[in-house]
């Protein structure tokens, strides 16, 4: 099993002014190229996307590989998951 983890940006839906931070994991039997995530994820800085959006895509795009998400909004951490 493969565990890749990094710090992600997206812009957030609800104020576009706000860059929204998350801790993101992505577990795979297969090799990723981290080049490969790390360009998928970087397209979010600019696009307001909400976090089980960037979770379900992410996990699209990478098949196999399952995706967790965890952030804060507004004082309430979000945790998701997607196969």
């Amino acid at each position: 099993m493969n565990r890749y983890e990094l710090e992600v940006r997206a812009q957030c839906p609800a104020n576009k002014k706000v860059l929204d931070v998350y801790q993101v994991v992505v577990v795979s039997r297969a090799m990723i190229e981290v080049e490969k995530l790390w360009s998928y994820f970087k397209q979010f800085e600019d696009e307001a996307i909400f976090q089980e959006e960037l979770t379900r895509g992410a996990a699209l795009a990478f098949p196999g590989a399952e995706v967790t998400t965890t952030g804060w909004h507004s004082c309430v951490k979000t945790t998701c998951t997607a196969p």
